[in-house]
């Protein structure tokens, strides 16, 4: 079994790579939409579709990302003083965790841009410095 894994892994990684779009050019274009899909977000909190009194499905499928997103040192300053980040905490309070800065510095250049042109004092006036 052994030998079968060895010699067919770089096929499956290959198939893994493309199928999970786990290549840098798709990480980076990740990357340069968050802002954009957290905005949804928060819209849809504003609006009342989420994080209402009574939470919905919408909420547990969404909050748990949301809380991925603060347990990662690149991303947290990014997420943590938005609407959205209220409701990850509110839904999973118990994420505990901590993923170490692992992003190259150039990837985050685009979320400090956004930070610091779409009022970074609503939206965590330190992210633009602190990442």
């Amino acid at each position: 079994m052994r030998l079968l894994l060895r010699a067919s892994s770089r096929l499956i990684v290959r198939l893994a790579t493309g199928a999970h779009r786990a290549t840098d050019e798709a990480g980076r274009e990740d990357l340069e939409l968050l802002p954009e899909h957290l905005d949804q977000v928060d819209r849809w909190i504003e609006e009342g579709l989420l994080n209402g009194e009574e939470l919905n499905a919408a909420d547990f499928q969404i909050a748990p990302n949301i809380a991925a997103l603060l347990l990662c040192e690149d991303l947290a300053p990014f997420v943590a003083d938005r609407p959205a980040a209220q409701l990850a905490r509110r839904v999973a309070p118990d994420y505990v965790g901590r993923l170490r800065p692992v992003l190259p510095t150039e990837w985050l250049e685009p979320l400090r841009a956004t930070a610091a042109t779409d009022g970074g004092a609503e939206r965590g006036a330190h992210t633009a410095n602190a990442v």
